[in-house]
């Protein structure tokens, strides 16, 4: 085989080699689910967000806003079912609502110049639901599944 023709078919297997290895890099993530951290959980954002909104509202009324009875629903019918938001409860005055339906349930206690976000959900649906928490001080964190409901 001359040099010339070596040369080509060594172009020819990179072209192939490298065909083959743009179109697995452009099917794999198309056919591979992905799956996410706990910490990119409904449950983990939504307390963020609930604290975002508690951190502004006091920086406007010099007070935070007490949700004292957890919405959507109580904690004892957490099941990873999806709910409506209802409107006219406490975040409203706080001027928070979820994106479109949700699967935990939230609460907010304050005391004095502290306040602290609770969300809970069972989104793997294993009947252990996870808890987060946020507070005047502390960033969201997951508190456990196994958590004594006493507030």
């Amino acid at each position: 085989m001359k040099s010339s023709d070596r040369a080509l078919v060594a172009v020819v297997v990179a072209v192939v080699v490298m065909t083959l290895f743009c179109g697995a890099a452009i099917i794999i993530p198309t056919v591979v689910p992905q799956t996410y951290p706990p910490s990119h959980s409904e449950c983990a954002s939504n307390v963020d967000g609930i604290y975002t909104a508690e951190i502004g509202y006091d920086a406007a009324f010099d007070s935070f806003v007490a949700v004292t009875t957890p919405v959507p629903v109580e904690l004892a019918r957490i099941d990873g079912s999806l709910r409506t938001w209802p409107g006219g409860t406490a975040f409203d005055t706080l001027g928070w609502a979820p994106d479109g339906e949700v699967g935990g349930t939230y609460w907010v206690i304050v005391n004095g110049r502290h306040f602290e976000v609770h969300g809970v959900c069972d989104e793997d649906r294993d009947g252990l639901p996870e808890h987060y928490r946020a507070t005047a001080t502390e960033q969201t964190t997951n508190i456990g599944p196994d958590l004594k409901w006493g507030r």
